[in-house]
């Protein structure tokens, strides 16, 4: 198994990498002048199954445009299986059109991620849900959502002890709702807990 990190993406695969005990597969990503990439793996994949660990982040162009050659190339040479992990998923917020003339970008990134050979994805919070039924591959649609809520339950506790305003949990817009709500029902039941715990919060 080869593990690949994305630009935008190092910090995250480092961590990842000691937590499995698996070095990071080298590869130099070299830029042209004109503003072309080109990924140059310096390893021997063949028949190995590789993890890419790329947030489409921005630049989001530039991200995918690694992401894809990278994949390309590893296919290329012989890999058996590739795996995409993608925590931040570029272009997922423009999942339908809203007016005549626009495209649906999410669909057309879903199109080039399976065109050029991924396998099975791996991703976390799209902006809806709906996202996943593009995909004619395997997706695993992971949620931080629990674990923020844990986290913030702590500090929030803390912020009513000291006399805090109560909090508002929002949503930007109609295609968070669904998180916003899955974030308040997981924060309400941990503020619960930290309350039995310690007292009220």
């Amino acid at each position: 198994m080869k593990l690949f990190a994305g630009s935008q993406s190092k910090n995250l695969a480092e961590s990842i990498s000691k937590l499995l005990n698996l070095p990071l597969a080298q590869y130099e990503l070299v830029k042209f002048g004109d503003s072309e990439l080109k990924p140059v793996i310096k390893e021997d994949v063949r028949g190995e199954d590789c993890i890419i660990i790329a947030s489409t982040s921005n630049p989001v162009n530039d991200s995918y445009m690694e992401f894809f050659l990278l994949v390309d190339v590893l296919k290329r040479s012989a890999a058996n299986k590739i795996i995409a992990v993608m925590p931040y998923f570029g272009y997922a917020r423009q999942n339908q059109q809203h007016m005549p003339g626009e495209p649906v970008s999410a669909r057309v990134m879903v199109k080039f991620i399976q065109a050029v050979g991924v396998d099975e994805l791996i991703t976390i919070d799209l902006h809806e849900e709906q996202l996943t039924g593009f995909f004619d591959i395997p997706i695993i649609h992971l949620s931080v959502l629990p674990l923020l809520a844990q986290t913030m339950a702590g500090e929030l506790s803390r912020h009513s002890r000291e006399g805090g305003n109560p909090v508002l949990v929002l949503s930007p817009d109609q295609g968070g709702v669904e998180r916003t709500r899955t974030f308040r029902e997981a924060l309400a039941n941990e503020l619960n807990r930290h309350s039995r715990e310690g007292g009220n919060p």
